[in-house]
Order: structure tokens, then C-alpha cells, then sequence
């Protein structure tokens, strides 16, 4: 699968593609309003907030998920 994250507070606009066999979800400890984005078990770990995106897609690019902040 594909994975595009749209970075929102660096200032400019800022994604970053990724790709990854599985992926999973979770809320952060710091506040309510970012989540945890791992992928491939911890290869990529990111704390996702303030409004960022990331679109979970297949190989065909079709999205299946979407997560938002």
C-alpha cells in the first residue's frame, strides 16, 4: 500500500509517500488531538496533528482510509 501524509504546520505546503505492507493507529500520549501513525511495525513512526492528512491507498491507488487531525 501507499500512504501520503500532508504536513500542514511546517509553514509551506509539505507531503511526504511512503509504503508500507501494514499500518495501524493510535492515540498519542501527549494530547487528544494527535494520533500515531506506524507503519511496517514501527519502520516509520509518526505523530500526526493540527490538521494533518494522511490517505491509506492500495497498489491500484484507490484510497482506503483516510486520517485526519
Amino acid at each position: 500500500m501507499v500512504i501520503r501524509v500532508d504536513w500542514v504546520n511546517v509553514g509551506h505546503k509539505l507531503y511526504h509517500v511512503y509504503e508500507a505492507s501494514d499500518y495501524f493507529v493510535e492515540p498519542s500520549d501527549s494530547t487528544e488531538s494527535q494520533v500515531r501513525l506506524v507503519l511496517d511495525n514501527g519502520k516509520h513512526d509518526m505523530l500526526l496533528s493540527g490538521g494533518d492528512v494522511a490517505w491509506i491507498m492500495n497498489n491500484d491507488g484507490k484510497t482506503i482510509d483516510t486520517i485526519r487531525t
